[in-house]
């Protein structure tokens, strides 16, 4: 009988070169799996993103919020009811003083206090109050104020006159005749009375008071 002989068969180990190979062959076949179960958590940010990668399916509902969209985007909400009052603010800073307004057109003016004095701060053009009896006013004008040809307007200052319903109406300057007044002088007379009888105009007694006087 005939005996065959079998040679031997050794493997060969195989090359580094091709195990790489392998490897990277079998990457490329299942690369989005092998990526998927490989990737750490909270590895993929907005950098990894596609602009438009991100639809409305793959936002889970409620998890966003107001900031996260566009001024319109949003309908608006209902009004709210109205808020209590806040307390009050400080008082603010002073304005600026404004500019003086034009000069008057009155040729003299004046505040006479009830005891015959001219308050200077309040007066113009006058020269001289006398008060020579009960409601009697004797005010002396410029000379070159022509009191026979000029009105005089008189009311009463009721802030520095306790009696109330008085009047202050000039007279003729006669009734100055004792302080100089009369035809030719530059003094005008002013009476100051209260009603001697209730709704009867032009009667009135005497009576001291202040009062405010305006020549045009």
């Amino acid at each position: 009988m005939l005996r065959r002989y079998i040679r031997p068969t050794f493997l060969r180990r195989p090359q580094p070169a091709t195990v790489i190979s392998c490897i990277a062959l079998a990457v490329a076949l299942g690369g989005t799996s092998w990526a998927a179960v490989s990737l750490p958590r909270n590895s993929v940010g907005t950098l990894q993103l596609r602009n438009d990668s991100v639809t409305s399916l793959k936002v889970r509902d409620g998890s966003l919020l107001g900031g996260d969209f566009r001024r319109g985007q949003l309908p608006a909400g209902p009004a709210g009811p109205t808020g209590a009052p806040g307390p009050e603010g400080p008082a603010g800073p002073r304005g600026v003083v404004g500019s003086a307004g034009p000069a008057g057109t009155a040729r003299a003016y004046g505040l006479v206090n009830a005891d015959g004095k001219l308050d200077q701060a309040k007066s113009k053009g006058v020269v001289g109050v006398a008060h020579p009896g009960f409601g009697t006013y004797c005010i002396t004008l410029p000379s070159e104020v022509n009191v026979a040809a000029t009105d005089v307007v008189a009311s009463i200052d009721y802030s520095g006159t306790p009696t109330r319903n008085m009047s202050a109406e000039r007279r003729d300057s006669l009734a100055c005749a004792g302080a100089g007044g009369g035809a030719g002088s530059s003094i005008v007379a002013v009476q100051t009375t209260y009603p001697s009888l209730v709704g009867a105009p032009g009667i009135g007694t005497p009576a001291d008071a202040a009062f405010f006087f305006m020549v045009p």
